[in-house]
């Protein structure tokens, strides 16, 4: 998807159009869109913690020369069992706040969610093939759009390859700050 596209499935969201949505097919968009802001895969974003998987930290920002409380997530990808380190941007952290458990989304089949975005798809008017596994597509994609350089795009989707893994150990954690942050500005300041 493109920003574009994410635009018009966060508008279901919206004050206007939500109560056309079953609460069921607002929980999927979501979880969906939340999947789009970090790159997680289903397997994931289905047990994703807030005490296990949430944190924050005060980072420096070089450009202002301010500091500012960021919060990313840390976990071990159910795939491949590698460790990713993800910054959030604000949309991302806005779908977190709303949990009120410590597991941020409840459990959910991926049959069962791909039903729904099959539905948000119509009601959206994308005209696409939506699935679960396109939201992983689309954060890479809005990821370029933004100009986050491609190793750290690589490093934020969490790539098994030994290859990949060699030419990301030199990224520091406040590089994939500043690098998310392009995409944070993007975002907030998109406008059709």
């Amino acid at each position: 998807l493109e920003h574009e596209d994410l635009y018009k499935l966060e508008q279901l969201l919206s004050p206007e159009k939500i109560s056309e949505l079953k609460e069921s097919e607002v929980r999927a968009l979501k979880r969906f869109l939340f999947a789009c802001y970090t790159g997680l895969r289903f397997s994931d974003v289905n047990v994703l913690s807030r005490k296990l998987n949430i944190f924050g930290k005060w980072i420096h920002n070089q450009q202002t020369n301010e500091m500012a409380h960021k919060f990313y997530i840390e976990i071990r990808m159910t795939k491949t069992d590698q460790p990713v380190f993800i910054p959030l941007i604000d949309r991302a952290m806005d779908l977190i706040n709303e949990a009120k458990e410590d597991k941020i989304f409840e459990t959910i089949s991926n049959q069962k969610i791909n039903e729904h975005l099959k539905s948000l798809n119509t009601k959206a008017k994308l005209n696409k093939k939506l699935s679960f596994h396109v939201a992983r597509h689309s954060f890479a994609t809005i990821c370029f759009l933004y100009g986050i350089p491609e190793k750290v795009g690589q490093r934020l989707l969490g790539h098994k390859s030994r290859k990949f893994t060699e030419v990301y150990t030199h990224l520091s954690q406040n590089k994939l700050f500043y690098e998310m942050d392009k995409l944070n500005r993007g975002l907030n300041n998109f406008e059709i």
